[in-house]
């Protein structure tokens, strides 16, 4: 795909009824990429066609927040898991109790990653006491974990991430400063848990998200809460050598500086096909940019806008129709691609959209 303009084509609101809507936090593809799960602030998950931006479905029996989501290997079931310690499965399309139910008791989650071959899902979760867990389920038999990490992180577990690539390679970050790379091929052998952990990746501040990247997943993506991101090797490299590939530092000054402003980091997205990792950012009324990552420089390429007046919290990228949905504060989904409207000019839409997005936010205030 190739990043030189994008437009806002279509918009679906996620909730407008309510004085204070639903923040919408977090959104994921099945792997077919048809439909879209999106997880709000009320708690919430709601399963849309991808295409259409219509609702196919509506959960609701979370009691706190969903902290993590992911379809399953065949896309007719749809993980969620909440920081009150449950983790559910439903069905994808339609709107009705869940299939399967675990209870995590006693903690409070603040993670979830699923593989891509369908067969584990982790969560992990947030300090009690001195310990932080991973806790490692094989979807076939969900009545008690195959594997529960408990020494391998001193506080939250903010993110889990599966490789791609290599679906028994699961990285975990904290707000410690470590990412440690599991190899669960190592767990029938291992004597403690904690024996699969091949590396420990240490950045200089808390991590806020981590991801794998480059042929065949052999790199990884940190992100800090201090607006930095960092580059590893994914893989043990020599005694002499270090894991760090690259590291930026003060990302809002570094990309202001070059012209995009920017109030906030949203995530990175790695382009499989083109073997590119790029850098989400925004600002808070709603504008989102796209940057290239090479090894030496952070490179602003496009800017979106028109399509959201708020902060922007999730986005979700197809490669395949080269589209990308984007959720936030004003909660709107928002479909933009990479071909102009044909009806009327780019402009002429979104400025459509910024006056509804306006209108909306005063109905909320007024109500």
């Amino acid at each position: 795909m190739e990043l030189e303009q994008l437009y806002p084509t279509k918009r679906a609101a996620f909730k407008l009824s309510m004085a204070d809507p639903a923040y919408i936090l977090e959104m994921v593809a099945d792997p077919s990429g048809s439909l879209l799960a999106v997880s709000s602030s009320d708690g919430t998950v709601k399963v849309f066609d991808r295409t259409s931006l219509s609702m196919l479905a509506k959960h609701a029996g979370h009691r706190r927040g969903v902290v993590g989501m992911g379809f399953t290997h065949d896309g007719r079931g749809l993980w969620s898991a909440a920081q009150g310690g449950s983790v559910q499965m439903w069905d994808a399309r339609t709107t009705g109790p869940a299939a399967t139910h675990i209870d995590i008791g006693g903690w409070a989650l603040s993670s979830f990653a699923n593989s891509g071959d369908g067969i584990h899902i982790a969560v992990g979760t947030e300090l009690k006491g001195e310990d932080a867990s991973v806790h490692l389920y094989d979807v076939r038999r969900t009545d008690a974990p195959v594997a529960e990490f408990t020494d391998a992180h001193s506080d939250d577990i903010v993110c889990l991430a599966f490789s791609h690539s290599a679906p028994n390679r699961l990285a975990t970050a904290s707000t410690d400063c470590l990412c440690n790379i599991l190899d669960l091929t190592l767990l029938s052998e291992a004597e403690e848990p904690e024996d699969c952990i091949e590396l420990t990746l240490m950045a200089d501040s808390s991590l806020s998200k981590v991801g794998f990247f480059g042929p065949n997943g052999s790199l990884v993506y940190g992100l800090t809460g201090d607006e930095t991101l960092v580059l590893w090797h994914g893989e043990p490299q020599g005694d002499d050598e270090t894991e760090e590939v690259a590291k930026f530092t003060q990302l809002r000054e570094h990309l202001t500086e070059q012209g995009c402003a920017t109030d906030y980091v949203v995530d990175c997205m790695f382009d499989e096909a083109a073997d590119r990792l790029y850098l989400v950012s925004g600002e808070h009324n709603g504008t989102l940019s796209i940057s290239n990552i090479n090894l030496d420089t952070v490179t602003p390429l496009i800017s979106m806008t028109g399509g959201h007046a708020t902060t922007v919290r999730a986005l979700q990228w197809n490669t395949q129709d080269h589209t990308i949905i984007t959720g936030g504060e004003d909660s709107f989904l928002c479909q933009w691609t990479s071909e102009a409207p044909s009806d009327q000019s780019g402009r002429d839409r979104s400025q459509q959209q910024e006056d509804d997005a306006a209108r909306s936010k005063k109905s909320h205030t007024a109500q």
